[in-house]
């Protein structure tokens, strides 16, 4: 996994939010049968439907097969051949490898060479570039869809956060772009990795999300100032912005101490049947101590 998708996974994990999870088998699906079709092809040596001298053997259609995986079972339509068995032995071993090829798609895009240096730890002959590009155009298909996806769902709030890491020896920066609905949930709506996080960066971004049908933003907090307001007032004018560093970690803040309350509360009601006033009075002390901790936490509210 590169290091953009290692910035982009540890992001999200650290404030409870993830990729759709329909993403990840969908694109290991897609990119694990362009593979066996390439394979087929270098058994078979043609094309399907193509007449030559040089075949060895001839297809005969497809047998559905589940491949069960950390993201669920996948359902592959692996190629059958008239004469002998084909499997592709490349499964066995390829799991972690696809899932990081797939998350690299997802984070920066693909980069056709780097795809086909990371196969070649497959069990497999090298790829031609004709099936290096149609593999490569079947995946930007499926990240496109999810990463341009129509925003059905009415988003109340926006939170804007910006990442700086390195990239081998190179700075650059990871832009977030995360979603609030009427509910109150979080969702990931957008990222984008760039050299520079100024205001065209943040423009680009939010005039995608816009573009996805994102309207009638009540407010935007986002972690930084420069390039981020401008943005904000030019596509999103009559949004309200605010500046808010670490908002969502601290909303993870306010929800642990809301469950730290609760275990306190349990404490306090197993000691009210005890006589003993020196037991009673230390749960007592502990919910007086987590209650002012959490009606804080609950206090860090988004300020208009």
């Amino acid at each position: 996994m590169n290091d953009a998708s290692r910035v982009l996974q540890k992001y999200l994990h650290q404030r409870g939010l993830s990729l759709d999870p329909a993403y990840v088998p969908q694109a290991a699906g897609v990119l694990v049968q362009a593979l066996m079709e390439a394979e087929v092809q270098h058994i078979t040596d043609a094309e399907r439907y193509e007449r030559s001298h040089a075949r060895r053997v001839y297809r005969n259609g497809y047998r559905e097969s589940l491949w069960q995986t950390a993201w669920g079972d996948i359902l592959l339509k692996i190629p059958k051949l008239r004469r002998g068995t084909y499997y592709p032995q490349f499964l066995d071993s390829a799991e972690t490898l696809i899932q990081e090829l797939v998350l690299d798609a997802y984070t920066r895009g693909i980069d056709r060479q780097q795809l086909a240096d990371q196969l070649r730890t497959l069990a497999m002959e090298p790829l031609q570039l004709s099936e290096l590009a149609d593999m490569s155009e079947r995946l930007e298909d499926v990240v496109r869809s999810f990463r341009e996806a129509p925003l059905e769902n009415h988003m109340t709030g926006l939170y804007l956060d910006i990442v700086d890491f390195m990239q081998g020896s190179r700075a650059r920066s990871l832009l977030v772009a995360i979603g609030i609905d009427e509910a109150g949930e979080y969702r990931l709506l957008a990222h984008d990795i760039v050299i520079n996080a100024d205001d065209e960066a943040w423009l680009k971004l939010l005039r995608g999300l816009q573009a996805r049908g994102l309207r009638h933003l009540e407010h935007v907090v986002s972690a930084q100032d420069y390039g981020v307001r401008m943005a904000v007032q030019t596509v999103f004018p009559d949004a309200l912005w605010t500046h808010e560093s670490h908002f969502l970690l601290r909303e993870r803040i306010a929800q642990h101490n809301a469950s730290v309350l609760v275990d306190a509360i349990s404490n306090l009601r197993l000691a009210e049947n005890n006589a003993d006033d020196d037991i009673w009075s230390q749960p007592r002390m502990q919910l007086d101590i987590y209650g002012s901790m959490v009606s804080e936490a609950f206090n860090w509210r988004m300020v208009a």
